[in-house]
């Protein structure tokens, strides 16, 4: 062979040998992108990259955490539950044994009584809180005792058991969740004045006999339409959709307050109507507009956009005056866990995606409830 010709095929050669390289190299130095850690839902590709970064931060932080869930109240747990089950839904796998081990603990701390499946306690701290254990839910000087259990941990107790009962087949979560529900059942108000409506009773203590509270009414709803969508159960279903019509009932009367029209404090002194706007209503507003995701109800999502506008937009004396743990709807000025409720209706709402930006951009932390409400404004349409 010519010399120029031997010359020209090794030139050739070494370029060919040398891409080779140059594109596996390429390929390896991609790799890293593709770690778990740096997973991205696409749930929240709607946001702006630096909002973006900070909600994977906040993920990253959220399943890597080692603070003990011991001794943490049953609510708390069931936002960390929540937030799991959305994570999972978005394909972060990592999520799977934060949603077990938080569903295993609301199982094991759950009341029981002669064998009967009760619910869950309060064991968080509140002004209301009584020096012995036990809670004096209502200010009035009675407390109720340590093992009360409570229809805002519950409803999201059973929430919790149900979705983690779906999501990683074990039946025994969803039987429980099941169980608990049905006990639920005698703690109504006896007097229903709207047809085909259920109000669910703040607690299962005889001191809060009576006592009827908006939002707690909508977390039981929210764990029965979790639950009769995760057991095909049409009873569990029919529950929720009866709690729920409660729930408008009183906002056709006008009320936009904490208790019920059907409270005794609320009759005696009509201590809520349409100027006691607060911090609850978040809450209820995401919780409403998910059992319509549930319950494919145009009628409950369009309740919970209606609730999260009133709360967003009040602009009376107490919500100039309050606080942010009373009022947090202006993210400008608080970062409070509720004022995370924007990011659920962001999609809805530009009011909603400039108060859920504005709230991204100065948050230090996301709490679970705030990443629960991200991820499922991210995929609710």
């Amino acid at each position: 062979m010519d010399m120029n010709i031997r010359h020209l095929v090794v030139c050739v050669a070494s370029l060919v040998l040398a891409a080779i390289i140059f594109m596996n190299g390429a390929v390896a130095a991609e790799e890293p992108s593709a770690k778990p850690e740096d997973f991205r839902p696409a749930a929240v590709s709607d946001l702006p990259g630096v909002a973006q970064s900070k909600v994977v931060a906040f993920i990253k932080g959220f399943l890597n955490s080692t603070r003990s869930m011991a001794n943490r109240d049953a609510g708390d747990l069931g936002w960390d539950c929540l937030a799991a089950a959305a994570l999972l839904e978005a394909g972060d796998k990592r999520a799977g044994a934060k949603l077990r081990a938080t569903a295993q603990l609301l199982a094991d701390t759950a009341v029981r009584s002669k064998g009967v499946i009760k619910g869950w306690r309060y064991q968080g701290k509140s002004p209301d809180s009584c020096p012995h254990g036990g809670l004096d839910a209502f200010g009035d000087g009675t407390c109720n005792t340590p093992n009360t259990v409570y229809s805002f941990q519950t409803g999201l107790g059973i929430a919790c058991l149900a979705t983690a009962g779906d999501f990683l087949g074990n039946k025994e979560f969803l039987t429980m969740a099941g169980q608990v529900l049905s006990f639920w059942q005698q703690y109504t108000l006896a007097a229903v004045p709207c047809t085909g409506c259920a109000y669910y009773l703040y607690s299962d203590h005889s001191n809060d006999s009576g006592r009827y509270v908006r939002n707690i009414n909508v977390f039981m709803a929210y764990g029965a339409a979790v639950l009769g969508i995760a057991a095909s159960d049409p009873a569990a279903t029919q529950l929720a959709r009866r709690a729920m019509r409660s729930e408008l009932d009183e906002r056709r009367a006008g009320n936009e307050g904490y208790l019920g029209r059907l409270d005794p404090q609320w009759i005696s002194k009509q201590a809520d109507a349409s100027q006691n706007v607060e911090n609850h209503a978040a809450a209820m507003a995401v919780l409403s507009d998910q059992i319509g995701v549930l319950l494919a109800s145009k009628e409950f999502r369009d309740h919970g956009l209606g609730v999260w506008e009133k709360w967003a937009t009040c602009d009376n004396k107490r919500c100039r005056t309050a606080n942010c743990r009373f009022w947090g709807g202006d993210a400008s000025k608080c970062q409070a866990t509720l004022t995370a409720a924007h990011c659920a209706f962001r999609k809805k709402s530009p009011l909603a995606s400039s108060q859920c930006g504005e709230y991204l951009s100065r948050a230090s932390s996301l709490p679970p409830f705030g990443l629960w409400a991200t991820i499922v404004g991210g995929t609710s349409q």
